[in-house]
């Protein structure tokens, strides 16, 4: 997937290795970082789960953005918050327009430029 390969690139130096990638009915979420203990067969050890009913583009790429976050928190702490170790990627996601919150609420996106 382009975007993830893009934030991996810009934002994280390619530290994380592509996990398998789903798109589909995300339970209560509109994404999520499904960890293994054991390495998956592409070297990753999580899959990303994204909603596939998105508004805009700026929403997908932001949830991606989250859910790799906590592939990176995972992989360096073996742990997944939104405390300080999640936060510390906002300054530099922001540098490319993408926002890191807790969660992304649709009333913030332009509903008629729908993707």
């Amino acid at each position: 997937i382009y975007a993830y390969n893009a934030i991996n690139r810009h934002v994280f130096k390619n530290q994380l290795i592509r996990p398998d990638i789903r798109m589909g009915r995300v339970n209560k979420a509109w994404g999520e970082c499904a960890w293994h203990w054991d390495e998956q067969e592409n070297g990753s050890y999580c899959d990303l789960w994204i909603a596939d009913k998105w508004f805009c583009q700026q929403w997908f790429i932001n949830v991606l953005a989250h859910e790799m976050v906590h592939q990176w928190e995972w992989l360096t702490n073996e742990n997944m918050t939104h405390g300080p170790a999640f936060f510390q990627w906002r300054n530099q996601l922001e540098k490319y327009n993408i926002t890191l919150s807790r969660c992304y609420r649709i009333k913030h996106y332009r509903l008629d430029k729908a993707v």
